[in-house]
């Protein structure tokens, strides 16, 4: 991602992590602001919310005995990972189930990133889950 696409892309998320790769091929638009008329700021018109993952298939894979999870561990093991939760990002009513692997800010450049995110996106779908985006960011 570029510069800004790594510090706005979550606008709108409280802990406004940055993004470090992602596996979406979908070109990224920064955040619409809105035209304020008592002051000089501004309010976003895009927000981005968490919600619960949707897709039942990869729920089922990843508490079930599918070697999935282990494949996303390994694919994942030579960062600095302090999370990777499953779940749905919003974006002006469009959601997308993700899979958010949380890395130590400044461990992961966005060149060793993103083959990370496409290898996890890879896997899913080895495992018929094709809906799924994969998204490495800072913590």
């Amino acid at each position: 991602p570029s510069k800004d696409e790594a510090k706005l892309y979550y606008h709108g998320l409280a802990s406004h992590p940055r993004l470090v790769a992602r596996s979406s091929t979908q070109v990224w638009q920064g955040p619409r602001m809105s035209e304020s008329s008592d002051d000089d700021s501004s309010d976003p018109l895009d927000i981005k919310w968490l919600g619960p993952l949707r897709n039942p298939l990869l729920k089922r894979f990843w508490k079930g005995t599918s070697p999935l999870r282990g494949q996303i561990l390994d694919a994942v093991k030579t960062t600095s990972v302090t999370a990777i939760d499953l779940l749905g990002i919003e974006l002006n009513g469009k959601y997308q189930d993700t899979l958010m692997i949380s890395v130590v800010s400044g461990t992961l450049s966005r060149e060793d990133g993103h083959p990370i995110a496409m290898q996890c996106k890879t896997i899913l779908e080895n495992h018929g889950i094709s809906d799924v985006t994969c998204e490495i960011r800072e913590s």
